[in-house]
């Protein structure tokens, strides 16, 4: 979808530091913590899931108001969710409906 060109924006930035911040989480030697403090990670991974998705709607709906998804050759928001994400048909309409 990229023509190669660098974008620079907070939004960006911000999405570059999530990924980094899982890649730190993929390293960490688990067996290290308590059974409490798995749990607790447990949870809180949920509780920023959860946000993150939410976090994610208001840029869903820019692509819609924009109907930027056409221009991927996608007949609606959730054919490109599926395509582009690899979500299931399923929860694609749902997270488009979510917004």
């Amino acid at each position: 979808m990229s023509d190669g060109a660098v974008i620079d924006s907070p939004a960006v930035g911000a999405v570059s530091d999530l990924e980094s911040a899982i890649d730190q989480l993929a390293e960490v030697n688990l067996t290290a913590l308590s059974d409490e403090d798995c749990v607790r990670l447990v949870d809180r991974l949920e509780v920023a899931s959860r946000r993150l998705q939410s976090a994610g709607l208001p840029v869903l709906r820019e692509v819609v108001v924009r109907r930027a998804y056409s221009k991927l050759g996608c007949s609606s928001p959730a054919a490109m969710l599926t395509s582009l994400a690899r979500l299931r048909p399923g929860a694609a309409r749902a997270r488009v409906e979510a917004m």
